[in-house]
């Protein structure tokens, strides 16, 4: 799936995503049970590679833009 997003949706997706992979971290913290807290874990590292992607995506149209 592709998304074309402005640079401005993009840092507030962005800032939207770390806060909730933060979000996860804490609840990962709190959870005593195994079940439920590898269940967090992997909707984090889920999280982690979409905040890469866009991150990347990001970076490259700006070098683009600058490069034109």
């Amino acid at each position: 799936m592709d998304v074309r997003l402005s640079s401005e949706e993009s840092d507030v997706l962005l800032e939207i995503l770390e806060e909730e992979d933060q979000t996860l971290l804490d609840k990962i913290s709190h959870t005593k049970r195994e079940a439920p807290k590898k269940t967090l874990r992997q909707k984090e590292t889920l999280l982690e590679g979409i905040i890469e992607k866009i991150a990347e995506q990001t970076q490259e149209e700006e070098f683009t833009d600058l490069w034109w």
